[in-house]
């Protein structure tokens, strides 16, 4: 009965499929674990548990689920747009410093956007300092402009007076459906009527697209290819991209002209109907799944190789394919502080992947907000104080109404974090018991802590909740569980394998960072008992301070083929797994 000291001291694969349950022989199986909800991959190999998410406003219309668009005129000046439909006309509303713009009491609002529910994810944009231009192959494409902080104008994009493309996009069925910049040109493309088909602009004059032959001239061109692919998106980058639902072309020059347009097809993956993100060297974008309507469920990385001096393609989320089996419905990219895709999935699923692709980091982990039903239907990402701010439209049942809520996720890391859903903070001079402000909660049970402690659950009640103990600072939410638990313990046996073998694990080790309120177990399917990290010899009457460091302990375990550990931090407190080892003994 051998004795063994295994350590997981990396899990840079995140959450892997059940289909890679078997396969001991991959280093992904050692990086990774069974279940990763609600922490985060960091790039350095340990785990972090999500940051809560902030309540910034209701929609507009919580019958109809809105998209939420980002516009990025610089690092301090970036909006959300919220782009919706009431169900009989569109709207278009706007946020930045986790607020909502208001002029003289009310929204600034936008009640011309043409697109229907059913066409907001399909709507591609492209923007050049404070204009943004947006298209969709069922209407005329549309100019954004921002003159200030509350004048927005939504227009259509007209050309110059006898600058017409041919055909122009003044008909059914030849508005564009793709738009880009590129070398100081814009670009259009894929009209219902000329799928294949790419418009661009003069040098310079985004409303000049008449065909010429000199080198500034605007003018277009078709892909030639023994199938005809409808179009889908268009990203100018290390040249220009074009997606279509069965390849995708890139035009590698440094010069763009009308005789100098080389098209090559880079990749036989066809595309699905979800905009690209561009990430350094790197283009991002969902694969088609089968017919070209269908949403995607995998996610692809078109990169460019030293080796083969070309771009090839590479399936990331093969590992965890089961997280994206619902359907990809909408993507962004948080650069900042740890590189970071979110995708939302059909079923209401909020997943990230943080990806490090020379470090060899690329970890998936599903996130579950807290909440009756709660189900993310948009994400976007902008530049925010603290880092890149994600942003998202949350679905949630309360009260037995559905309601439609913006919120916003602090960055992963911080001392102003907050650790539960649908947040609002407050202070004040001098402690205080009642605190009110909470009216999107109403009815709703709330998670709270209270000078840095978790304190007694409330129930909200005319927008209000009362504290046994008066505080100066709370947070208050829906509580959410974050949840790790290993892959089958694979550390040998004295004559081979130890899958299938009884095993038991008595001693764990775990070395944590900044974290509170942690349960571990190894008897799978149970969260254990909580750790205590309160010094005896400390101060009885404030909170328990985070711990960081090793703590040892004798989980709750038993004999079993799996040899499993579960970590599972279930209060508004923030943690960081950076390893753990255990001491397990495999019965011969």
């Amino acid at each position: 009965m051998p004795r063994v000291w295994p350590i997981q001291n990396q899990f840079t694969a995140g959450e892997i499929s059940p289909r890679l349950y078997g396969r001991t022989d991959l280093a992904q199986y050692y990086q990774g674990c069974r279940t990763l909800e609600n922490w985060l991959v960091m790039p350095q190999g340990g785990v972090v548990k999500r940051a809560g998410t902030r309540f910034v406003a209701e929609v507009r219309d919580h019958e109809h689920a809105p998209r939420l668009l980002p516009f990025v005129f610089g690092v301090e000046q970036a909006y959300v747009l919220e782009l919706g439909h009431t169900g009989g006309t569109g709207y278009m509303r706007f946020y930045r410093d986790q607020g909502q713009i208001q002029s003289s009491g009310n929204a600034v609002e936008i009640t011309s956007p043409p697109w229907t529910e059913a066409e907001l994810l399909q709507v591609m944009f492209a923007q050049s300092a404070d204009t943004m231009y947006l298209a969709h192959p069922g209407h005329p494409p549309k100019v954004l402009t921002r003159t200030s902080h509350t004048d927005w104008t939504l227009s259509n994009y007209a050309v110059a007076s006898g600058k017409d493309p041919v055909p122009a996009f003044t008909a059914s069925g030849d508005y564009p459906g793709a738009v880009t910049f590129i070398q100081q040109r814009l670009a259009w493309a894929a009209s219902n009527n000329s799928p294949q088909k790419i418009w661009l602009s003069r040098i310079g004059d985004f409303t000049d697209l008449l065909a010429g032959t000199d080198d500034a001239d605007g003018f277009d061109a078709t892909v030639a290819s023994p199938r005809v692919n409808v179009g889908r998106w268009l990203l100018g980058s290390k040249g220009l991209f074009f997606g279509t639902a069965g390849a995708i072309w890139r035009i590698n020059t440094d010069a763009i002209t009308p005789s100098n347009f080389p098209l090559k097809r880079v990749s036989s993956t066809g595309c699905a109907y979800r905009g690209p993100l561009d990430i350094d060297d790197t283009v991002i974008y969902v694969e088609r799944h089968g017919d070209p309507n269908n949403q995607g469920r995998k996610v692809d990385a078109l990169r460019f190789s030293l080796e083969t001096d070309d771009f090839s393609t590479q399936d990331i989320s093969i590992v965890s394919e089961h997280l994206l089996v619902s359907g990809v419905r909408d993507i962004a990219w948080q650069e900042q502080p740890s590189r970071i895709l979110w995708v939302v999935c059909n079923d209401g699923t909020l997943v990230s992947c943080t990806y490090f692709p020379r470090q060899q980091v690329v970890g998936w982990a599903r996130h579950v907000l807290g909440g009756t039903a709660a189900a993310v239907e948009a994400v976007t990402v902008i530049p925010g104080q603290r880092g890149d701010e994600v942003w998202l439209v949350v679905r949630r049942t309360l009260n037995g109404a559905t309601r439609r809520y913006i919120e916003v996720i602090d960055p992963e890391e911080g001392a102003g974090n907050i650790y539960v859903d649908a947040a609002l903070t407050g202070s004040s001079g001098s402690p205080a018991a009642v605190w009110s402000g909470l009216d999107h909660l109403e009815g709703e049970q709330v998670a709270i802590r209270a000078d840095a402690a978790p304190v007694a659950p409330k129930i909200v009640v005319a927008g209000e909740i009362e504290l046994d103990e008066p505080a100066s600072e709370v947070e208050i939410g829906l509580l959410y569980a974050a949840r790790f638990e290993s892959t089958n313990l694979e550390a040998g046996a004295s004559d081979g394998t130890a899958q299938g073998r009884r095993k038991t694990i008595s001693k764990l080790v775990l070395t944590l960072r900044n974290a509170g309120g942690i349960r571990a177990s190894a008897i799978a399917g149970e969260t254990g008992d909580e750790l205590q990290f309160r010094d005896v010899q400390g101060p009885m009457d404030t909170a328990i301070p985070l711990y960081s460091g090793p703590m040892a302990l004798k989980p709750p375990s038993g004999w079993d083929q799996l040899g499993r550990i579960s970590v599972t931090s279930d209060t508004p407190l923030p943690a960081t797994i950076l390893s753990l080892v255990t001491r397990a003994e495999v019965n011969d």
